[in-house]
């Protein structure tokens, strides 16, 4: 396994992250809830080698940073949500056949 991959499990495990308890709108914890929800099911599924669905979530969850970036940094200000969403563009990029 290279060295990038390597980084990108690490990478998802860091971001197991829990429910977040704080003040914000339900559009914005419905957002990291299903942010949070794509990179657990990520990491379950790269150990289980079902490297299209992997694609697919990588795929959902660079959309979903994208369209909600303001609230996302709204909500978890200290995470670097661009750098995450480059990591989930690269996954297809070295990972999937299109």
């Amino acid at each position: 396994m290279n060295l990038r991959i390597s980084l990108i499990l690490i990478l998802i495990t860091m971001f197991n992250l829990t429910k977040v308890v704080l003040p914000a709108n339900n559009l914005a914890i419905d957002k990291i809830n299903t942010f949070n929800s794509l990179m657990n099911n990520i990491n379950k599924e790269f150990y289980r080698n079902n490297i299209p669905q992997v694609c697919i979530d990588s795929k959902k969850i660079s959309s979903l940073i994208k369209n909600n970036l303001e609230s996302l940094n709204k909500i978890e200000p200290h995470y670097h949500w661009n750098e995450i969403k480059d990591l989930m563009e690269f996954i297809p990029e070295q990972l999937c056949r299109e």
